[in-house]
């Protein structure tokens, strides 16, 4: 049975309007397809679309490339940086579609927003933090690496002072272990543990023994040890 909805439809492709390829149905195509991860669908509207509705950003702040780079689409990131996607877009946090892939750890989708010329490897959010700091902490090994690879920078601090290696989490640590030619790595320097070279300014080591305190890294648990890492400084965090 045919809709009355169905029959408008049909009504206005006749006349040569049709509905579907409005501006802003076009635009809803396409995030439906970004979010479903649906190539073909992907590559249909992109035909179609204007390259402002590519950029477009939704509440947050974030663009059709930040959601297929946090869902790891990325043969659809590829498609949407072919249609102009912005890969340096800032969402309300100030992350970038790297942010949220490397947070993820969606090493194909790195790989792809890495392949763009202009991309900002060193990109901070609001809270000073890079795609490095987000994979250390997450211990996306992989990502580091392709990271560092590209010329990440592990030396760059967040808010707190922190660098990748201080934030860093199991595996991702012994990334870390190593500086450049067998001399001090960053960890080396955080710790005061170096060979003899200059000291870098020093940071506090702070363990802390329970999760009830503000933690500026969703997903990251304790046990932990991070440079001011507790916001509360509270009594169960001592100097390590």
């Amino acid at each position: 049975m045919t809709s009355v909805s169905d029959g408008n439809t049909a009504l206005e492709v006749r006349r040569g309007k049709d509905p579907r390829t409005t501006p802003s149905k076009l635009r809803e195509r396409l995030w439906e397809a970004v979010q479903c991860g649906d190539v073909e669908e992907v590559k249909r509207v992109l035909a179609l679309v204007e390259e402002d509705s590519v950029c477009a950003a939704n509440q947050r702040g974030e663009t059709a490339l930040h959601v297929a780079a946090s869902s790891g689409f990325a043969e659809v990131a590829e498609c949407l940086l072919k249609a102009s996607a912005d890969v340096n877009a800032r969402n309300k946090s100030l992350q970038t579609p790297l942010h949220k892939a490397a947070y993820e750890g969606h090493t194909e989708a790195v790989t792809v927003l890495l392949a763009v010329t202009d991309v900002h490897v060193n990109a901070a959010n609001e809270l000073g933090m890079t795609a490095l700091h987000w994979a250390a902490a997450r211990e996306r090994v992989q990502v580091c690496e392709q990271l560092l690879a590209a010329g990440a920078d592990m030396d760059l601090t967040d808010e707190n002072g922190n660098t990748a290696c201080n934030v860093a989490q199991g595996d991702t640590m012994h990334l870390f272990a190593t500086g450049p030619g067998g001399g001090d790595s960053a960890l080396d320097f955080a710790t005061g543990e170096d060979s003899g070279a200059p000291l870098r300014t020093k940071m506090p080591l702070f363990k802390c023994s329970t999760d009830r305190h503000d933690l500026p890294l969703p997903g990251v648990r304790d046990p932990m040890m991070a440079s001011r890492q507790c916001q509360r400084k509270c009594e169960a965090c001592v100097i390590a």
